[in-house]
């Protein structure tokens, strides 16, 4: 097989090769088999580009903190509170103007201190006008007192058809009937984090049997936004398929490191957080005519979500951001009503883009290594590429709220370059085996090592060479031949040839052919340089062993072997040649035969 055959033969092994690891990432892609190494990329770019917290001030939080249950848990009140502590908060934080008040927390069951405490909470929910209450979706199917549940259904499902993967409930966790007659709207405070136990995306809604239930998040935003501006900020946008998954939930657009510890007094947060207490406090103090901890400004046309941060209460999780601190579930959904309010959210780039940028790395890939044919500059060519992958997606993210899967470019960049320098070791190892096996027995080892080293100096296609040319010639050796015994000549023959061939390759010559009892032998065949010198040096290193065999020869009354050396330096035509059947690597042109003449 020539070696353009052998070429063009690694070529389509390494063609099917890349283009099996692409179909194979582009079907790992769509059906995000690589989504956990997806997460983690994309947690921290997230973190790398939220490292300044941008703060926000629609949202703040009203916290049933560690310090509030020390306090009143110290002066008789123990942990949990009576309801009038709740119906106390929500009518002075009506009276703040705060634009709505949402509960983070389930009143299923009655108070224990007495029904008059949820009466007193029931009316105040209701004298607010602007309470929200949480509900939670269960797995198990359990019997739901049948009430008017307006307060928590969507009417009109259109925008939502497209959803084909919702979360499904079969039953619900509801307040007192009391509690929520008078709430404005109920919303599902389910929130489930992703296999890995972070949670990076919000549900705008789910389904309870065949109706559809907005998240909690979600229910505050219809009620106080007008409905062109609903549309406008997320209605519309649910028609943009990057912008919520199949499962109707959106990514959640961080602003920085919160959670525990942020937002409180003489700290830097993304929302403000406010102890329960001193909230309670200031309405005291109003009450008695003094100046309260925390002026009504603090709630005026803010959404007050009231929630727990306090540890014991269980009520922190996991986001990108847990390396630094845990987030209480209330900064999550506050987080995700910021976004829907101002419109901030990230869009997963198009699949088919992403296939395309996994196609152009391939292809880039591949033709460089083709190119280059240097292991060390493909390595820092992969490298590079590495590095502008990252780079790219956080460029996207911080830039243009976008989000590539980087993980499936970096695997597809990864894999290719795997695959390629695996191929190209084994290609080379496999084309090494063919030049030794080729040339191993007629070259000393220096100049095997330089074909080894240089492939490209073997040309089995055929290529003109500047290089010198030796012919041996047994003077008279048919009259010789006739004389001896069959047995005997090819004996003698064979120990002449290898002795004196032995000579030659140690003197860097490339034994070519035997031409009955003639050595056809080249001196930079293969780029050798000084190739008339080492000519010369093995025609005299040859003559030598030749005198020895003469001696000998008499020495046991035998006929000798005079042997005729000729040399000649110029171009002629190296390659192979022969037919289907027969071939060898071997010179052609006129100097070649002129100096097999020595008559």
């Amino acid at each position: 097989m020539g070696k353009r055959s052998v070429s063009r033969k690694y070529l389509l092994q390494d063609i099917l090769l890349v283009g099996l690891i692409f179909c194979l990432f582009a079907v790992f892609s769509y059906t995000d088999l690589l989504s956990f190494f997806n997460w983690k990329l994309y947690d921290l770019l997230v973190a790398k580009n939220r490292s300044a917290i941008e703060h926000r001030d629609n949202v703040v939080f009203v916290c049933i903190d560690q310090n509030s249950i020390d306090y009143y848990a110290e002066n008789g009140t123990g942990w949990p509170w009576s309801r009038d502590f709740y119906a106390g908060l929500v009518r002075y934080l009506a009276d703040c103007e705060a634009k709505a008040i949402v509960f983070d927390i389930i009143y299923s069951e009655e108070d224990t201190n007495g029904r008059s405490n949820d009466d007193d909470f029931a009316e105040a929910i209701e004298e607010s006008g602007k309470t929200y209450l949480v509900i939670a979706g269960r797995g198990d199917y359990i019997a739901e007192s049948s009430y008017d549940n307006a307060a928590w259904l969507i009417e009109d499902t259109e925008p939502f058809r497209k959803f084909e993967n919702l979360p499904i409930f079969n039953s619900l966790l509801l307040p007192l009937r009391k509690l929520s007659q008078g709430a404005r709207k109920l919303g599902l405070a389910n929130i489930d984090p992703e296999n890995d136990g972070i949670h990076r995306r919000y549900p705008l809604v789910s389904k309870i049997g065949d109706n559809l239930v907005p998240s909690l998040g979600f229910a505050v935003v219809q009620g106080v936004l007008d409905k062109e501006t609903l549309k406008l900020n997320v209605l519309d946008r649910i028609k943009n398929k990057m912008f919520a998954d199949s499962e109707g939930k959106f990514l959640i657009n961080w602003y920085g490191e919160g959670g525990v510890g942020r937002g409180g007094e003489d700290t830097n947060g993304v929302f403000n957080y406010y102890s329960y207490y001193g909230v309670l406090y200031s309405a005291y103090m109003e009450e008695m005519g003094k100046t309260p901890l925390l002026p009504r400004e603090t709630f005026k046309d803010k959404i007050v979500i009231v929630g727990s941060n306090a540890p014991g209460l269980l009520d922190l999780k996991s986001t990108p951001f847990t390396h630094m601190t845990m987030y209480p579930g209330m900064e999550i959904h506050g987080t995700a009503i910021e976004n829907m309010l101002s419109g901030d959210f990230i869009y997963k780039v198009p699949y088919w883009i992403l296939v395309l940028g996994m196609a152009a790395i391939t292809i880039v890939l591949f033709a460089i290594h083709k190119y280059l044919r240097n292991l060390r500059a493909f390595i820092v060519l992969y490298v590079a590429l590495i590095v502008c992958e990252l780079a790219l997606a956080y460029f996207f993210l911080s830039h243009y709220s976008q989000w590539i899967s980087s993980a499936d470019l970096l695997g597809t960049t990864t894999f290719v370059f795997a695959g390629l320098v695996i191929s190209g070791y084994f290609n080379e190892t496999k084309e090494k085996r063919v030049l030794r096996s080729h040339f191993g027995r007629y070259v000393n080892e220096t100049v095997l090592k330089d074909i080894l080293d240089n492939p490209t100096s073997v040309n089995f296609n055929g290529r003109t060479i500047n290089a010198t040319i030796m012919a041996t010639d047994i003077a008279g050796f048919t009259s010789i031949s006739e004389q001896l015994p069959p047995n005997e000549v090819v004996a003698r023959l064979n120990d002449y040839l290898s002795e004196v061939s032995e000579t030659l390759i140690d003197n860097g010559a490339f034994i070519n052919k035997y031409i009955g009892d003639a050595i056809l032998a080249l001196y930079g065949a293969f780029e050798e340089p000084e190739h008339k010198k080492k000519g010369c040096l093995a025609a005299l290193n040859a003559q030598k062993i030749i005198h020895k065999k003469i001696e000998q020869a008499e020495s046991e009354n035998k006929i000798p072997f005079v042997t005729r050396i000729g040399l000649t330096t110029g171009e002629m035509t190296l390659g192979n040649i022969g037919s289907a059947r027969k071939i060898e690597y071997t010179v052609i042109r006129d100097i070649v035969i002129k100096t097999q003449i020595f008559y």
